[in-house]
């Protein structure tokens, strides 16, 4: 059964946006990101310092969604070594 992104509770959309990630799912993890970002979730502060979204980085959706969450990632570039 497939959920819609928009038909699960707005909590448990990083942990979605995480595990598409690691499955090499990015648009539908970003899918999922977006989705979080639009309602304002609490937690979306963390979208540009958890390790597993690192994958996503240099995705030009990724990189919007930091800017609209305004973290400092979104202007500078990624150097800090894994």
């Amino acid at each position: 059964m497939h959920l819609a992104a928009a038909s699960v509770p707005s909590s448990i959309h990083f942990a979605f946006a995480i595990a598409h990630a690691r499955l090499g799912q990015h648009d539908q993890a970003l899918d999922h990101l977006e989705q979080m970002v639009e309602a304002h979730v609490g937690g979306s502060v963390f979208i540009a310092v958890d390790p597993t979204l690192k994958l996503l980085r240099g995705n030009e959706r990724y990189e919007a969604v930091l800017r609209r969450v305004g973290t400092p990632m979104a202007s500078t570039p990624h150097t800090a070594s894994t």
